[in-house]
């Protein structure tokens, strides 16, 4: 789906029988990411209008990635993992973790 500037923006497709991929094209390192579901076409639609309104508002992954360090004062058992684990997923290709292999 364009943004009305003729870049491609955001891109959903197939890939193999039971996999699906999403791409944000304006996030600030642009990569593929496996997803359960497409997106609704609401959502698709809401997003393209919000980048034709503020073209230059940064994805929300831009945003993850300038977020300040986490307070886990008041978090319990496994949710400090879980948001970092979110924060891990957002940052640029060359500063993550890398992946243990599955066998």
């Amino acid at each position: 789906m364009g943004s009305g500037d003729g870049r491609c923006s955001l891109t959903a497709g197939p890939v193999g029988v039971i996999e699906t991929r999403f791409t944000n094209g304006r996030d600030p390192e642009p990569r593929s990411r496996r997803v359960f579901t497409v997106h609704r076409s609401e959502t698709l639609a809401d997003w393209i209008r919000q980048i034709t309104d503020n073209p230059t508002a940064p994805t929300f992954r831009a945003r993850l990635q300038t977020m300040p360090p986490l307070d886990e004062r008041s978090l319990w058992g496994k949710q400090p993992d879980a948001i970092r684990n979110t924060e891990q997923s957002a940052r640029p290709s060359d500063q993550q973790a890398p992946r243990r292999s599955q066998h």
